[in-house]
């Protein structure tokens, strides 16, 4: 994709070079632009739109660009524009037609050493454009990942942490309730105290009203 040139399949006429720039400027460095005249079956007037770049930025929306048209090559994809971004353009990749090139001939065997180089190095730098987007969708989903661990292991903490706050409760209740049947015990025996002083209160009264 380093040198895929971008195909606008109708572009209004007052469309004209400087505004697709300004669209494009996001996606890349633009080489140059080449207009197709081209008219409907009432007569209408629009462009073909030809675009050439340099060399593309590594960002997100290169990133969705070049995702959709490589899914499917002959499937075409949006690229929206104008000032609230409610128009948009049918964009494919633009299949170069590869002019026929010299050849040398050595022990009656033909070989296209020109092509053979273009067409390598084109196939490099797709490699090397695939290479790249694809360490970066991975480090995204390193980082997805990693989050989603630390997630989880700040979430077992403060399970633990519960866990530990619910025995500790449980040890203080079983210490309350150990009181409580102390108090119960020691309660009856102050019971029975009271019954006994009340019973000698009782015989004494009885005693000295009798003597």
């Amino acid at each position: 994709m380093a040198n895929l040139p971008l195909y606008i399949k109708r572009a209004e006429l007052s469309q004209n070079e400087n505004y697709i720039k300004n669209v494009f400027k996001n996606y890349g460095v633009i080489d140059r632009i080449e207009f197709i005249e081209k008219s409907n079956d009432n007569g209408q007037k629009y462009n073909g739109v030809i675009i050439y770049f340099l060399q593309w930025n590594f960002n997100n929306i290169v990133e969705q660009l070049w995702t959709e048209l490589h899914a499917n090559k002959d499937v075409p994809t949006k690229i929206f524009h104008g000032p609230h971004h409610n128009k948009f353009w049918i964009v494919t990749q633009y299949k170069l037609v590869e002019p026929s090139k010299p050849t040398i001939i050595q022990s009656n065997i033909s070989i296209d050493l020109t092509d053979i180089d273009e067409k390598a190095i084109k196939i490099i730098h797709d490699l090397q454009f695939q290479i790249q987007m694809l360490e970066k969708q991975l480090q995204k989903k390193e980082q997805f990942c990693m989050q989603n661990e630390l997630n989880r292991m700040n979430a077992c903490i403060q399970a633990t942490a519960s866990l530990h706050e619910i025995q500790d409760k449980d040890i203080q209740y079983q210490w309350l309730l150990d009181d409580f049947h102390s108090l119960q015990k020691h309660n009856s025996l102050l019971i029975k105290k009271n019954t006994l002083l009340m019973n000698d209160n009782r015989d004494l009264k009885n005693f000295r009203h009798y003597s």
